[in-house]
């Protein structure tokens, strides 16, 4: 039975919370037991369904320096749906504006993103280094076994520039930065530099705004295998993406005290 995976339904904002965490080592984070971390969404995963996937926007990739300060989106994509999470406005939120409720966590640091599905983690990239360079475009590829995540893997981000513009950034929650032979996943991101995205950011342009695509890869909870994995960027030719890329897709509210709706 062939499905159609390029439908692009709406992801809902379903809780914005703000947090601290103390030191601690990585396996606390993403290791076997976890300590008293619950996950992201409970229940197995099933084609066709709701499920839960977390953005976790950090102030910094090493989890063991002090307390990391982090915020965390959570959005119901439809699994095996070929789904994009565009957070509004988030470029001038934490990378100029230091006057607003972010401030205090984000201003003057590294932002560091990551993802969660059940009790499955990615490593961290570098949204913006707190320089001149912000990374925007991310890829999430979810392999699931039997309705379970097993893990979570970053796809190639340089399909979108050229070799100059493309940059390591891949970081474990110990704050070191790999590479794909070091964690056997693509490590590399296309950096915009930050004078180039005020000038879109004034034009109304949101190529700098922090965007997420997911797929999925593996086997549901009825054993059924996903597809959405054969259309994240790097499976296409280059001149099919910019296509692709500007496909008017929905966001997600605002970025919650910001003055948007966080509803």
């Amino acid at each position: 039975m062939t499905r159609t995976m390029m439908k692009c339904l709406a992801v809902s904002l379903l809780l914005a919370c703000f947090g601290t965490t103390r030191a601690q080592g990585q396996d606390d984070i993403i290791g076997a037991p976890l300590g008293t971390w619950e996950g992201c969404g409970t229940g197995g995963i099933t084609i066709g369904k709701s499920t839960t996937v977390c953005l976790v926007i950090s102030n910094g990739p090493n989890w063991q320096e002090g307390q990391r300060k982090y915020m965390r989106l959570n959005f119901n994509p439809t699994a095996d749906e070929y789904t994009r999470f565009h957070v509004p406005q988030s470029f001038q939120h934490l990378a100029v504006d230091t006057n607003n409720a972010l401030t205090d966590t984000f201003s003057g640091r590294n932002v560091t993103v990551h993802v969660a599905s059940q009790r499955a983690i990615s490593m961290q990239r570098i949204y913006y280094d707190n320089g001149n360079e912000i990374f925007p475009h991310l890829t999430a590829v979810i392999d699931v076994k039997d309705g379970v995540a097993r893990g979570i893997a970053w796809d190639d981000a340089c399909v979108f520039c050229t070799k100059k513009e493309c940059k390591e950034n891949t970081y474990d929650f110990s704050g070191n930065r790999g590479t794909s032979s070091d964690l056997r996943q693509p490590t590399k991101g296309c950096l915009i530099e930050k004078s180039e995205c005020v000038t879109f950011d004034a034009a109304g342009r949101t190529d700098c705004d922090l965007i997420l695509y997911v797929v999925w890869t593996g086997t549901d909870s009825k054993g059924e295998a996903f597809q959405s994995s054969a259309y994240r960027f790097s499976a296409f030719p280059a001149q099919e993406l910019s296509d692709r890329f500007s496909q008017n897709l929905p966001d997600i509210p605002t970025l919650p005290g910001t003055g948007g709706d966080d509803n």
